[in-house]
């Protein structure tokens, strides 16, 4: 396992943020994303309108990281897609 995979959120987030690393943002996505889309289907019940709810709500979050205070990731971005539903 490469040792990157065991940083932790606010790790990765410290390191876009402080240090520039945005494709690190990609290490969020692919931790995240099966869930945020399993939510968004749940409300919105078609696949491709669940995947467009899931592409925008990395977007905003892309957007809004550093707004972000350390509170678990992954109801964060909940959230935000279920706002974005």
């Amino acid at each position: 396992m490469h040792k990157d995979a065991k940083m932790t959120d606010r790790e990765i987030v410290t390191r876009i943020t402080a240090a520039g690393e945005t494709c690190r943002f990609a290490d969020i996505v692919g931790r995240y994303s099966s869930m945020v889309y399993s939510k968004s289907l749940g409300v919105v019940h078609r696949e491709e309108l669940a995947a467009e709810v899931t592409q925008q709500t990395f977007v905003k979050a892309y957007e809004q990281l550093v707004f972000w205070r350390g509170q678990e990731m992954g109801p964060w971005l909940v959230t935000i897609a279920m706002h974005t539903a």
